[in-house]
């Protein structure tokens, strides 16, 4: 079974995505690198804190060693499957 990916997320950018507006994401690949067709979980970060709010996406496709984006930097092509609320914010680890 392949895990997802989590990652924390700024709200600007989670509302984006969540209205359709945004359908890719730039990320560094320090921990691990992405893959197409696996799953993404972005876990909405303010404040300090996590809202408990939660975005599932598929990526799509992964483009590295663009021009003009940094050495281990990749951009992710997402789709939103499913968002939803945890009732309970304890726990999540990112």
């Amino acid at each position: 079974m392949i895990l997802p990916y989590k990652r924390k997320i700024l709200p600007i950018h989670f509302e984006n995505i969540l209205s359709g507006n945004k359908t890719f994401e730039l990320r560094k690949e320090d921990r691990e690198q992405f893959e197409p067709y696996h799953f993404i979980h972005l876990y909405e970060w303010s404040e300090e804190k996590f809202t408990g709010r939660i975005l599932v996406c598929s990526i799509l496709a992964v483009h590295r060693e663009i021009e003009g984006i940094e050495k281990g930097f990749a951009i992710l092509s997402i789709r939103l499957d499913r968002a939803y609320t945890e009732n309970e914010n304890e726990g999540v680890s990112i």
